[in-house]
C-alpha cells in the first residue's frame, strides 16, 4: 500500500527516451504476461507490419519504457481478476493520425501540428465487464470495488497520471458485443 502511494504521489516519466511504440510496447507486453498465470490468454494485432488495415507504421514517442510496463501490469492483473484468472487479453496497436483523433469520443487530446498522429493500444479481457454505476469513478484515487486488504484504488489512477504525463489519454469502456471491459489509450506520437 505504502508503494502505492508512493508511486502515485510521485509520479514522473523517468527515463524518457524516444522509442518505437510498438516495438517497446510489445517488449513491455512480453514482461508484464509473465506476472500471470498460463490459464489466461493473449492475441495480438497489428503489432507487424503485415497488419496493414490497422493503419499500422512505425510511431514515436517520448515514454518511459519502465511506465508503459507498469500501465499493462495494471490493465492485465485488473483483467486477470475480472476473469477470475481464466480468460483472454486482446491487444490492438493502431496509428490514429491527428485528424481523427478530434473526433473520437471520450478522449481529452489535443493534436498539435508537430505530432505524428497518436498510437493507439486497446487492451479488451473476456471478464464481465464494468458495472455502468461505477464506470466514472473507477480512475479516481482509492477507488476499489475489491475487499479490504486486496487492493488499494490507486493501480488505475496511476495508469491514468502515468498515460496524461505523456500528454496522452485513457477511456475505459465495456464491449457491446462480448461484454468484457476495454481499456483504451491514446499515446502521441513524436518524430524521431
Amino acid at each position: 500500500v505504502i508503494d502505492d502511494i508512493l508511486s502515485f504521489s510521485h509520479i514522473k516519466n523517468k527515463g524518457v527516451d524516444c522509442v518505437d511504440i510498438r516495438k517497446t510496447a510489445l517488449k513491455q507486453i512480453g514482461f508484464a504476461r509473465e506476472i500471470l498465470p498460463k490459464s489466461i490468454t493473449f492475441s495480438l494485432s497489428g503489432f507487424d507490419d503485415s497488419d496493414k488495415k490497422l493503419g499500422c507504421q512505425i510511431c514515436y514517442s517520448q515514454i518511459s519504457a519502465d511506465d508503459l510496463f507498469r500501465v499493462f501490469c495494471n490493465l492485465f492483473l485488473n483483467a486477470a481478476q475480472a476473469m477470475d484468472y481464466t480468460g483472454r487479453i486482446d491487444i490492438e496497436f493502431r496509428h490514429i493520425a491527428n485528424e481523427h483523433a478530434m473526433d473520437m469520443k471520450g478522449y481529452a487530446v489535443k493534436p498539435k501540428e508537430s505530432m505524428e498522429g497518436y498510437a493507439q493500444i486497446t487492451i479488451k479481457d473476456t471478464g464481465t465487464g464494468i458495472p455502468s454505476e461505477i464506470l466514472p469513478k473507477i480512475f479516481a484515487p482509492f477507488f476499489t470495488t475489491k475487499e479490504v486488504q486486496s487492493g488499494t484504488g490507486l493501480g488505475l489512477s496511476i495508469v491514468q497520471s502515468v498515460v496524461q504525463g505523456w500528454g496522452g489519454s485513457i477511456k475505459a469502456t465495456n464491449d457491446k458485443t462480448n461484454g468484457g471491459a476495454v481499456f483504451s489509450i491514446l499515446i502521441p506520437c513524436a518524430r524521431p
